[in-house]
């Protein structure tokens, strides 16, 4: 079902803003952002689309494949919806959905801090970090604030990504598993 929603989108080149959510518990969202938990982030993230994006832009907003299901998130985007008198139509609300085709078709993605906003900035998708995260630098990312981001983003320096890119896979990441030597 949410395979042709997002087929649809982009078949009709709707425009569209991408919002990955984080885990509550994750301390990407407990300790590296300045948001208490996600509903929080949600709040925000709406509250400026809905006053400063394009009037025709959707936002989809996709839960963690993780989450539990313990926070209701499709009612309270409702709720901010009705509070920002956002149509639902303009706010969608997935629990699945291939993130690499959302990002190559996106008009920006909007992160906390996730790994996400690496897959966003590989696709080349303009990029706004709302807490702190090791890929977010002058030229990478957005470096404005939320509400100007619906309107100014760029697309990242590739070139400045292929750095980065290369220096976190020589001094980040260990080549391996648990089950290797």
């Amino acid at each position: 079902y949410e395979d042709s929603i997002i087929n649809k989108l982009i078949s009709e080149k709707m425009p569209y803003y991408f919002f990955p959510l984080q885990l509550t518990s994750d301390a990407q969202i407990r300790i590296h952002s300045n948001f208490k938990d996600v509903t929080e982030s949600i709040n925000v993230v709406i509250n400026s689309f809905a006053t400063y994006a394009s009037s025709n832009a959707i936002l989809i907003i996709k839960n963690h494949p993780f989450d539990t299901g313990l926070v209701d998130y499709q009612q309270f985007i409702k709720n901010c919806c009705e509070q920002n008198k956002l149509s639902l139509e303009r706010v969608l609300y997935i629990e699945n959905g291939k993130i690499p085709v959302l990002l190559e078709n996106t008009l920006g993605t909007i992160v906390v801090n996730s790994t996400v906003g690496l897959s966003a900035l590989y696709h080349k998708s303009p990029t706004i970090v709302l807490g702190t995260a090791i890929y977010n630098i002058p030229n990478l990312t957005y470096q404005g604030s939320l509400d100007n981001f619906w309107s100014v983003a760029e697309k990242p320096n590739n070139l400045l990504f292929e750095k980065l890119k290369c220096y976190l896979i020589d001094h980040n990441q260990i080549n391996g598993n648990f089950y290797t030597k």
